[in-house]
């Protein structure tokens, strides 16, 4: 499946994602259409160089938030990109977005979407 690349600018979420220990970039859309709810293994071009990662989109169900957001996490970064509009490539489906029971159980199932995506990457000769 083909995705469209979309971009954004990174805007301070709540926090919950850095809690868990795999912080985001959280999104405003400003170019572009985002493919449907789910976790997509992505690419990100920040300052016209490129990342790779895992990216959330949806209402945030195990939170009980409503409003629609897009959040990506990327692999081994450490930068502060606040404000900085980045353009985001989805790759790769992962799966659908789903409610968790507890904190505890949606950090597990995000390090399952972590390995899987660096799985994905690594089958696709991606080095990260």
């Amino acid at each position: 499946m083909v995705f469209n690349k979309f971009s954004g600018i990174v805007i301070h979420g709540l926090g919950l994602g850095r809690q868990l220990n795999f912080p985001t970039a959280n999104l405003s859309l400003i170019h572009g259409q985002i493919p449907k709810n789910g976790v997509y293994v992505t690419a990100v071009q920040i300052l016209k160089k490129n990342y790779y990662g895992i990216m959330n989109i949806g209402t945030r169900p195990t939170t009980n938030r409503k409003r629609l957001s897009i959040e990506i996490h990327l692999f081994d970064f450490h930068q502060d990109i606040y404000n900085q509009e980045i353009e985001v490539e989805p790759l790769h489906f992962l799966r659908t977005e789903e409610k968790f029971s507890n904190l505890q159980a949606l950090q597990n199932q995000i390090e399952k979407d972590k390995q899987d995506a660096m799985a994905y990457l690594h089958k696709q000769h991606i080095n990260i």
